[in-house]
């Protein structure tokens, strides 16, 4: 499918798909908050790391609007049972359904925005829906009940930045308190440096990282990746922290918009792991994404949605918390089960046995953790 528009009446919800390169996806986003995962440029990067088809979704009812980016991705060819078929799966990060005010406050026209969502993948042969929410922005119902669609949810931590610097030191855990002032005692001192500026540092630590704590997959980009992201560079910063001899100990990727600020990815060196530079990297760009006039500077959650010592160490900048949503469905279940039958033959097992592992979709099981593509 190519940038082009489609469109249908559903009860009087006007939907449509459209490509990054069609107009209606900014003039959609103007319409209500939305933060850098949404932006077509995004999903245009995304859709190359991917090798998949980046569309958005967009319903309509009055003042009522709804949209959400997709990438439609071809099913695994497995023994000739892909049959053409597809999915559709979130960009990577936080680029979940979000809403008009108006559109927030009525479950019933959401409702039928994600039903009309599912029914127009399935006219374009997608046999399942896999949705990441994004924590700050998701208007669906915390008691959402659709047939065929699932959900789970684990917590993801924000820093509330209307609060006065005094309040989000005193709102700092001690022992956060306690690294941060050693750190600065150290020669340590942190800044937010532009994306081109900052790239060279933040890429060989982040690699270290991943190497030293044998990341999952989904965490690894490559230089292509980056390169893409530059077309967002207005959006993006690099926070650094440097020790007194001018090295760098830490660094972190900063997506910057709508009054959102993400910690999209970073690490520390290896050699000043142990005085814990990142401490102060996160209480630097707190006060420098408030100082800016931005709203909130979200940190997400746990490796894989738990309750881990990442997710400790967030929540010692914060305790305030958002709930972070995965949405799966089913569209067509009996290709989905061919399809599944077809991974389990290749890799030895059972069916059964590979949905028990909790990926989804079953048939795209890689190994990684649960839930995640």
């Amino acid at each position: 499918m190519t940038d082009t528009t489609f469109a249908s009446a559903h009860r009087t919800l006007v939907t449509g798909f459209f490509g990054p390169s069609d107009p209606a996806w900014p003039a959609v986003l103007r319409m209500m908050p939305h933060d850098l995962y949404h932006l077509p440029d995004y999903a245009r990067v995304e859709a190359a790391r991917m090798g998949a088809e980046a569309l958005g979704f967009w319903a309509q009812r009055d003042d009522r609007a709804f949209f959400v980016p997709v990438l439609l991705r071809d099913c695994p060819p497995l023994g000739g049972s892909g049959d053409g078929r597809r999915d559709a799966v979130s960009p990577y990060g936080y680029p979940g359904p979000i809403a008009t005010p108006a559109g927030c406050a009525d479950p019933v026209f959401l409702r039928e925005s994600l039903a009309a969502l599912c029914g127009g993948l399935r006219a374009l042969r997608a046999c399942s829906l896999f949705l990441r929410s994004h924590p700050l922005l998701d208007p669906l119902p915390a008691s959402l009940s659709m047939p065929g669609i699932t959900h789970s949810t684990s917590p993801t931590v924000a820093v509330d930045l209307t609060l006065p610097v005094e309040k989000l030191w005193s709102g700092t855990r001690r022992g956060h308190q306690s690294t941060i002032n050693r750190c600065q005692r150290l020669g340590q001192t942190a800044t937010v440096v532009a994306f081109d500026e900052g790239l060279p540092h933040l890429l060989p630590i982040y690699a270290a990282m991943l190497e030293r704590t044998a990341a999952d997959r989904q965490y690894h980009f490559d230089a292509t990746y980056f390169e893409g992201l530059s077309r967002l560079a207005a959006n993006l910063h690099i926070a650094l922290v440097r020790v007194d001899s001018g090295e760098i100990a830490a660094a972190c990727l900063l997506f910057e918009c709508d009054g959102i600020v993400q910690a999209h990815l970073g690490g520390s060196d290896s050699r000043f792991i142990r005085q814990s530079p990142f401490s102060l990297l996160i209480h630097h760009a707190r006060l420098w994404a408030r100082a800016r006039g931005n709203r909130v500077l979200h940190l997400g959650g746990g490796v894989g949605g738990g309750d881990d010592a990442v997710m400790r160490f967030k929540t010692g900048f914060s305790s305030l918390t958002r709930p972070y949503r995965t949405l799966r469905a089913v569209l067509d279940a009996e290709a989905c089960a061919l399809l599944t039958a077809a991974r389990a033959a290749e890799l030895g097992t059972s069916p059964s046995e590979l949905e028990l592992l909790g990926y989804f979709p079953a048939y795209r099981t890689t190994g990684a953790s649960p839930d995640r593509h």
